[in-house]
């Protein structure tokens, strides 16, 4: 293990980095070296120990006795979003950013991203990631630059679904970002401790709301990994359940912001029952659970009256056909052809996905973003 000495002293940090870690010992040392190595030195480093019962514990403990910078609080497991908001009302500084601890930084990251954000007076400031899978970049589809007053209002109202672009405003994740801590932490606090699955749109999203300034940036620092048995990848036979929970819960958060901005929400949320549905026919493994299992699942799902409501009313606004068709055959009770459809849709996004990935290496993301605000235009 390699462990960088820090003699600097922060009284008041510039900036806060909150890592919420639970048994990733295998990744945390490459985690907290990048972070220990910003080039931005005044920082609050916190590692939140959610209860791990790997050596995560005893990396944490020699990172605290060795940086002074570092603080390592340990609590009973709660879960992803308790961690977080454990670590964000023990911070200091007025900023906060987020890594999780099995994904890592580049050094400039929080250089770049605060110096521009404090230029600017601005209260929050995006950027984008990097998939360390395949190299493939991830930024916001809203274009860079600053937004205030009925040009921020625009913005809102397709951060969380776009409907031209088919997609998120802004990339549903905390850790690409940078907030004035008290427009996150008042989010934060009230969201209850058993939603677990989506439930970092409820406090990713309300801050650009509430903020006066919002700079959104395509620039790409941080290094997002897909380790197996993470919950992008590992398969949870109540994930239905805690999905529908979660989607409940901030469809009453985005009901505050306006019909346009809770219209952007339930195609959102459309489109997480989509992928849900899409991932239980292509992305479960056989291991896991049956052909049969699947098809019974589906039907359900079907016949949940939670699901019919939501899709029922966006599925007009929903211009991908495979998409449409797909829903629309659940919607008439048809799961046989939905699951069909589904598989065939799988089989094109995988040639598809070889195609898109050969285009971003031979023209580069900053030709394609180009092209991007062009069209836009």
């Amino acid at each position: 293990m390699t462990i960088r000495l820090s003699n600097s002293k922060t009284p008041s940090p510039l900036v806060s980095i909150i890592v919420p870690i639970y048994n990733t010992s295998q990744y945390l040392v490459k985690c907290i070296d990048s972070i220990i190595d910003q080039t931005l030195q005044d920082i609050e480093i916190i590692l939140v120990d959610d209860g791990s019962t790997d050596s995560s514990v005893e990396i944490c403990d020699r990172y605290e006795s060795l940086d002074s910078r570092i603080r390592v609080i340990h609590k009973a497991n709660g879960g992803l979003c308790a961690a977080r908001r454990t670590g964000i009302e023990a911070s200091q500084a007025e900023y906060v950013g987020f890594v999780d601890s099995d994904d890592w930084v580049d050094p400039d990251m929080y250089s770049v991203l605060y110096e521009r954000l404090i230029k600017e007076e601005a209260d929050i400031i995006t950027s984008g990631f990097i998939r360390d899978e395949d190299g493939d970049r991830y930024n916001d589809t809203a274009a860079p630059g600053i937004y205030t007053g009925e040009k921020k209002e625009q913005l809102c109202n397709k951060l969380i679904y776009d409907k031209a672009m088919q997609d998120a405003g802004v990339l549903l994740t905390v850790c690409t970002k940078l907030y004035r801590k008290d427009l996150i932490l008042n989010h934060m606090q009230s969201i209850p401790s058993d939603l677990v699955r989506y439930e970092d749109l409820a406090y990713t999203y309300p801050p650009f709301m509430d903020a006066g300034k919002v700079i959104i940036t395509h620039d790409s620092f941080y290094h997002y990994r897909i380790t197996p048995g993470s919950m992008s990848t590992a398969y949870d036979p109540l994930e239905y359940e805690k999905m529908t929970y979660s989607l409940s819960y901030s469809r009453d958060v985005y009901s505050k912001y306006g019909d346009e901005c809770l219209h952007s929400f339930t195609l959102f949320a459309c489109f997480c029952y989509h992928m849900y549905l899409y991932r239980m026919v292509n992305g479960v493994r056989v291991s896991e659970v049956t052909k049969q299992e699947k098809n019974e699942k589906i039907k359900m799902i079907a016949n949940d009256m939670r699901f019919q409501t939501i899709v029922k009313d966006e599925i007009v606004f929903i211009s991908d056909k495979t998409e449409k068709s797909a829903l629309s055959a659940l919607l008439s009770m048809n799961p046989r052809k939905s699951y069909d459809i589904y598989k065939h849709a799988y089989l094109r996004k995988k040639t598809r996905n070889r195609i898109v990935t050969t285009i971003r290496r031979v023209l580069g993301d900053k030709t394609i973003n180009r092209i991007k605000a062009i069209i836009r235009r």
